[in-house]
């Protein structure tokens, strides 16, 4: 096993780096020494999946056994998984002896101090006498971030997929994964907003070999009350519910707009993005707005366009409104040249509000939600809330034909009517 060391870590342990060989990434970390709470730990990181192992209130004596620490916080954190004896074994012995280096990417160790920035946050999860803090290790391997392609990704989903690689077999006990079950309840709520623990279960069965049922439900719902608290998880009656839903008061509402409504239902992948509740599917009308107001609105400030059109994204899955809308331009002092930059921009908008997931469509995005649904059982929109709020400014410039917008197309409130029907109404100046 290689441990890439931070300059602070290799003074601390008062070692010669050896000079870096090729290791499996799988057997490879970088390692960083911290503070918190006038106490030392040591974060490790994976080179290949980012899965996080952590080691608090070290001594000195400590420091001189860091090989056999290492080893058995491993163990630990991948006990608190439910990984399998016989692979944590397998993946222990296959590491051989323990080498330390310098750190050799600049990637890794930006990854590696941005987890050491937000361990601190669970402090919680320091508390008691033993160094190996494998619940803490589970706790940030939890969180996503984007990998080159840009696409959200669980360092622990991607151990597990590491692991059963490795070993060619099932890594988990016969328990199951139990922070699995927790990541499909959490995913589910941020993807529809509320949802019965029953969907909870029909899904989870739909799409793993272990089978849970209500009785393991309940169990994860006494036992890590906190973790659905954490990621803004409320439980109601016999359902998983969004914290905002709760705080507005709006439970039975969202109930009322999504029945008789099916469920879009990702496959696990794409399912577990949605473990982040700041996900946002970046899909091709997100890059068209984005590539629009960055190069004809904003003169090229990717920044700031970036800001803006996840602000509009926002607008769009909460409440759709092209006043509110509208309201983030004018509060941004963004002016539009003429009425046909007008419309290109609003019918870039309602590209992208038709393909967003909202709550209220079980998941579908409205697009969807209207080709497999008779517009009859399409809840209503209000044509006030569309053209209430915030106008345009506008600079005048002469000449220029203004656009027609897609006056057929579905709106994208999710009302059924026509666009030239519904917020099509809207009359810009």
């Amino acid at each position: 096993m290689l441990i890439k060391c931070t300059k602070k870590l290799l003074e601390q342990l008062n070692i010669k780096p050896e000079i870096q060989v090729e290791h499996e990434l799988l057997f490879s970390w970088h390692a960083n020494l911290i503070t918190v709470n006038r106490r030392k730990a040591v974060v490790l990181m994976n080179d290949k999946n980012n899965y996080i192992i952590v080691l608090y209130g070290l001594k000195l004596k400590d420091f001189k056994n860091l090989n056999e620490h290492i080893f058995n916080a491993i163990r630990a954190t991948f006990k608190e998984e439910c990984i399998n004896e016989e692979v944590i074994d397998k993946y222990i012995n296959n590491s051989q002896e323990i080498l330390y280096s310098k750190t050799s990417s600049r990637s890794m160790i930006s990854k590696l101090n941005n987890a050491c920035i937000i361990l601190p946050r669970f402090d919680d999860l320091l508390e008691g006498e033993s160094i190996y803090k494998s619940s803490l290790g589970v706790k940030l391997s939890r969180l996503a971030f984007k990998n080159s392609l840009k696409e959200y990704i669980l360092p622990c989903e991607e151990m597990y997929k590491d692991l059963e690689t490795f070993t060619d077999k099932n890594i988990f006990t016969y328990d199951g994964p139990i922070y699995k079950v927790i990541d499909y309840i959490i995913s589910l709520t941020h993807l529809y907003g509320l949802v019965h623990k029953n969907k909870v279960i029909e899904i989870y069965n739909m799409q793993n070999e272990e089978i849970i049922d209500e009785e393991i439900i309940n169990y994860h719902i006494k036992k890590y009350l906190g973790d659905f608290n954490d990621n803004f998880v409320k439980i109601h009656s016999d359902y998983f519910v969004h914290e905002l839903i709760m705080e507005f008061d709006n439970f039975y509402e969202q109930l009322r707009q999504r029945k008789g409504k099916p469920f879009y239902i990702p496959d696990q992948e794409e399912l577990f993005n949605y473990i982040d509740d700041n996900y946002i599917e970046i899909n091709k009308e997100y890059k068209n707005l984005l590539k629009y107001v960055t190069n004809n609105i904003l003169n090229g400030d990717k920044e700031e366009a970036e800001s803006l059109v996840e602000d509009i994204h926002n607008c769009c899955h909460q409440d759709f409104s092209l006043g509110a809308i509208f309201g983030l331009f004018n509060e941004r002092d963004i002016s539009f040249k003429d009425g046909n930059q007008v419309n290109e921009t609003i019918q870039l908008i309602m590209d992208m509000a038709n393909n967003i997931r909202i709550w209220e469509n079980n998941g579908f995005t409205p697009k969807e939600i209207f080709e497999i649904m008779d517009m009859s059982n399409l809840s209503p929109f209000s044509e006030g809330d569309a053209s209430s709020g915030s106008k345009p400014n506008l600079v005048s410039i002469p000449g220029g034909k203004i656009k027609k917008i897609g006056r057929n197309d579905p709106c994208p409130c999710g009302s059924g009517k026509k666009y030239k029907k519904c917020c099509g109404k809207l009359e810009l100046s």
